[in-house]
């Protein structure tokens, strides 16, 4: 049976469709005329709500997507040696230096670029790029454990992934509380991993054979 490196599970937020509507934000708003905060902070309430929802449908409907092939392109170079098989293990590595981790950074580059005024969607970016940035790190320690036959790397590219995992997690919290407070509705599939994202069990076997092929 052929043995594996291993499995780094990318667990990219998939893109989901927002909807901006009324509800939450729109109680807000009705709350601020009770109080008699006066005209204008109701506008200036109204005016946030409306940035914030803007900005996050404009995050997660048109900025992510917009830049994901690069990050698509590496996910598929890395994931074709569990998913389709490779018959040359060196040509793989090549692509994985030359291409995947090249792809990735730009990838990695484009989201940091991304700029918005509403606190809420610059928190909830921060929190994407600490999903992405382990999951880089973590390509690099597995070329690093194949080319240098060191079980360590690949040690510290679990870590790299257990941390992705940390934030993914977080991440899909805050997208929750944001969308629960202003009233967005999320469409689509769950946000977790994709479907070309590797198994918990696909990865449990994988790192079990590289620390046997690595050790050799």
């Amino acid at each position: 049976m052929k043995k594996r490196i291993l499995t780094v599970i990318l667990t990219l937020t998939a893109a989901v469709s927002l909807v901006a509507c009324g509800g939450k934000g729109d109680s807000t708003t009705a709350e601020t005329k009770a109080d008699g905060s006066g005209k204008e902070a109701t506008t200036a309430v109204t005016d946030v709500n409306k940035l914030v929802k803007d900005e996050l449908v404009q995050f997660i409907n048109v900025d992510i997507p917009s830049i994901a092939s690069e990050r698509d392109t590496a996910v598929a170079i890395y994931n074709a040696y569990f998913t389709e098989g490779v018959s040359n293990q060196d040509e793989w590595l090549e692509k994985l230096k030359n291409e995947a981790v090249v792809d990735y950074e730009v990838y990695l580059q484009s989201l940091k670029n991304l700029s918005y005024q509403s606190t809420e969607v610059q928190e909830l970016q921060s929190t994407y790029i600490a999903v992405a940035q382990p999951q880089f790190e973590a390509i690099k320690y597995v070329i690093s454990a194949i080319e240098n036959k060191d079980v360590s790397q690949l040690d510290a590219a679990k870590d790299q992934i257990d941390s992705s995992y940390y934030y993914l997690k977080q991440y899909n919290e805050q997208l929750e509380q944001v969308c629960q407070k202003y009233g967005i509705k999320i469409n689509g599939k769950e946000i977790g991993a994709t479907d070309t994202d590797a198994t918990t069990e696909e990865a449990t076997e994988a790192e079990t054979e590289a620390t046997e092929e690595v050790a050799e």
